[in-house]
């Protein structure tokens, strides 16, 4: 079973060249494949320059592959006593129904030790076999606040088990009765999930004197040659970036680490407009060289690409130089969640020479190997396989009264146990010779009456399947 979802990455060439590292960016994998296998040369045509930036931008899938657990040889299974309760000890004897309801929970546990660099979160599902069944897994990839993460997951199933049971009790005499649910269980096992990317990726190759690209950011740092002809109080360095609103217009804005602000002025005097950031973002790379600033009016502004063509802008605002957009006769920029408008601004002027953009499909120069990593952790889970009535005969009580111990199993088997009553019989109210009793809960480490004192197997009422919050 596979789900697969649009991935966004933006990528620099300067990473390491571990696949597998515990912090994986698969902006590596991609980058260094390409290199190892002398095809990013082939995609630029021949020889890469010396000196050369290059940029990945992919917007592919990621499919899950498999995951495979590595379980011990034998699953080890354990009792856990769900319900007990005595019953005897009465001078008079007389029969009791022992009503029995409880519910277990089966889970699943994934716990990804690995951790993978990306700019948003994404989910993946891998099919695996863990308990003699077929299932599957979904691992979210994301990055929250700059830090790296691999949220594993993992299922709940409830397991409702209902039955009655009717004893004739002699008097003084007693019985343990509990009811014990025998599951399989799985701690800390270690996996392996292997996940394949695949889709279209543009290479953006920039060299000291070329212009301008567009470059998503990703990981924990910014792409190298980003500009910052921007700044703010305090001398900060501002970047150019842009970004989407809700109903998916792109706005330029500033940036001076992994959040882009961006604002929009409204022509109203009590709503002057709004400002607001995000992490999932592009931002404006080039040769500080080809960097240069000029009036509003200017003939050779640079104009955004795309369906919403804008000039970027720099309002001079307190003395300082904020990124924004031109609209009208005045540029739009953002300070303190709010939108700041003026005519007096510079605009961003074109660079006499564009880098070289390639585009292509990265599954026509890597093979499916070459695009597979590989993420580890580790699993938990437990399953519950049956349910038992176990009953066996406590210690005699009254005048003659004996040790537990001198009553053999067989007494036990054949001490008044009646048939399960009927289905109907839990809706009748017992007779004054018959007493109901219900089961309660048992206390945590209670040990189990032994397998041989079952006297009822149920079979449990299975609830949905769903995912652990």
């Amino acid at each position: 079973m596979k789900r697969n979802t649009t991935l966004a990455l933006a990528l620099a060439c300067a990473f390491t060249s571990s696949a597998f590292a515990d912090t994986i960016d698969l902006g590596a994998l991609v980058t260094n494949q390409l290199k190892q296998t002398g095809k990013l040369a082939t995609i630029y045509g021949g020889p890469v320059p010396a000196g050369t930036n290059t940029s990945i931008v992919f917007e592919g899938t990621v499919g899950g592959k498999g995951l495979k657990i590595s379980p011990p040889g034998a699953i080890p299974d354990r009792p856990n006593v769900l319900l007990e309760t005595p019953i005897g000890c009465a001078p008079v004897g007389g029969s009791s129904t022992v009503e029995v309801e409880g519910t277990t929970t089966d889970s699943t546990s994934f716990n990804y030790t690995d951790k993978v660099e990306t700019s948003k979160e994404i989910s993946v599902t891998v099919g695996y076999e863990a308990f003699g069944a077929s299932a599957s897994s979904t691992v979210t990839l994301g990055q929250t606040q700059g830090k790296e993460n691999s949220k594993g997951g993992g299922t709940e199933k409830s397991k409702t088990w209902k039955t009655s049971r009717t004893i004739d009790v002699p008097p003084n005499r007693s019985f343990d009765v509990q009811f014990v649910v025998t599951e399989r269980y799985l701690d800390a096992v270690p996996f392996t999930a292997n996940f394949v990317v695949t889709g279209d990726v543009s290479i953006n190759f920039l060299r000291g004197q070329e212009g301008y690209s567009w470059v998503k950011v990703t990981g924990t740092q910014l792409p190298p040659n980003v500009i910052r002809p921007g700044y703010q109080q305090n001398n900060r360095k501002l970047a150019v970036c842009r970004g989407k609103a809700r109903d998916g217009t792109v706005w330029l804005g500033k940036s001076e680490g992994m959040a882009c602000w961006m604002a929009i002025a409204v022509d109203n005097s009590f709503i002057p407009g709004i400002g607001w950031s995000t992490n999932d973002f592009e931002i404006l790379v080039g040769a500080e060289s080809s960097v240069a600033l000029g009036d509003p009016y200017a003939s050779d502004a640079y104009v955004t690409p795309g369906a919403n063509p804008q000039k970027v802008c720099f309002a001079q605002h307190n003395g300082w130089s904020l990124p924004g957009y031109v609209r009208n006769t005045e540029c739009i920029s953002e300070w303190d969640s709010k939108p700041v408008r003026t005519a007096k601004y510079k605009i961003l002027r074109a660079p006499q020479t564009g880098g070289v953009v390639k585009r292509v499909k990265i599954d026509d120069y890597l093979t499916e190997a070459q695009r597979t990593f590989n993420l580890r952790g580790v699993f938990s889970g437990v399953q519950a396989v049956r349910g038992d009535l176990r009953i066996t005969e406590g210690p005699s009580c009254g005048p003659t009264a004996k040790t537990a111990s001198a009553v053999t199993a067989s007494a036990v088997t054949t001490s008044g146990l009646k048939a399960p009553a009927p289905a109907a019989a839990a809706t009748v109210a017992p007779t004054a010779a018959t007493k109901k009793l219900v089961l309660a809960p048992a206390k945590p480490g209670t040990k189990a009456l032994p397998a041989a004192a079952t006297v009822q197997n149920v079979t449990p009422v299975v609830g949905a399947e769903i995912p652990k919050k």
